[in-house]
C-alpha cells in the first residue's frame, strides 16, 4: 500500500520540497491522528469543509478547479495518495496550504503560518470559534478541537510554525494506516525477538 512512488511535478521549488519531507511516510499521519484523538471535542452544527462547500471526499479535479494559484506543487509519496501544496494569503497573512488525497478523495488539509504573533494566533482562534460555534463557546485549542456531526475535526499545532488542521478521521485512509501501523509493529516486535535470540545464541 505504501510503496513510494512519484508523480509529475507541475511546479517545483526547493522550499516546497523541504515542506513535503514530513509527508514521506505514514508516521506523520499516524501522529496527526493520535494528536486529534487526544483532544477533547467541542461540537459544532456546521460541517467542517474546504472553501465553497468542498467536502471531505471531494475529488482532486474538483478541488483543483477552486485553487486560484497556478504555482501548485503536486507530489505523490504514498501509493494512491497525492498532496497539493501551494503558497497563499489568508486575511493578509502568508501561509502554505496543503491538501491530501487518497484514492482521489480529500481527507486532510491544513494551513501553516510561519510568522504569527501571539495576538495573531488568538485572533485566528477566535475567528474559528466565531465561524463554527457562533462565538458562543470558548475553546482552548491546546487541549480541545472543534468536531462536526460527520466525524471531521479542526485542531491546531503551535510549535515552530502555527498550523490549523482540518481532518476527516472517518475517511478510509485512516482505517488503512491503522492496519498498516499494527502490521509494522508486529514486524518490529518479531525483528527484536530475532535479534535477541541471535545475540543469545552467538554471545
Amino acid at each position: 500500500m505504501f510503496s513510494r512512488n512519484y508523480l509529475d511535478i507541475k511546479y517545483d521549488d526547493n522550499y516546497f520540497r523541504h515542506i513535503l519531507r514530513k509527508y514521506k511516510n505514514i508516521a506523520y499521519y499516524s501522529n496527526l491522528q493520535i494528536q486529534c484523538n487526544n483532544k477533547q471535542g467541542v461540537s459544532t452544527n456546521k460541517e467542517v469543509c474546504y472553501i465553497n462547500k468542498l467536502n471531505f471526499g471531494s475529488s482532486l479535479k474538483k478541488v483543483k478547479k477552486n485553487i486560484p494559484n497556478n504555482e501548485v506543487y503536486i507530489k505523490k509519496y504514498l501509493s494512491n495518495s497525492i498532496i497539493l501544496l501551494f503558497k497563499t494569503i489568508v486575511g493578509g497573512y502568508s501561509a502554505e496550504l496543503s491538501l491530501h488525497f487518497h484514492k482521489n478523495s480529500l481527507f486532510l488539509f491544513n494551513y501553516t503560518f510561519s510568522n504569527l504573533s501571539k495576538e495573531d494566533k488568538i485572533m485566528i482562534n477566535n475567528i474559528l470559534v466565531e465561524k463554527y460555534l457562533n462565538g458562543n463557546t470558548e475553546v482552548n485549542f491546546s487541549t480541545q478541537k472543534i468536531t462536526d456531526n460527520f466525524g471531521n475535526h479542526i485542531f491546531t499545532e503551535d510549535d515552530v510554525y502555527y498550523t490549523i488542521n482540518y481532518i476527516s478521521l472517518t475517511h478510509n485512509f485512516f482505517n488503512l494506516i491503522s492496519y498498516e501501523g499494527v502490521e509494522l509493529n508486529k514486524k518490529r516486535i518479531e525483528n527484536e525477538k530475532f535479534k535477541k535470540e541471535e545475540l543469545y545464541y552467538k554471545l
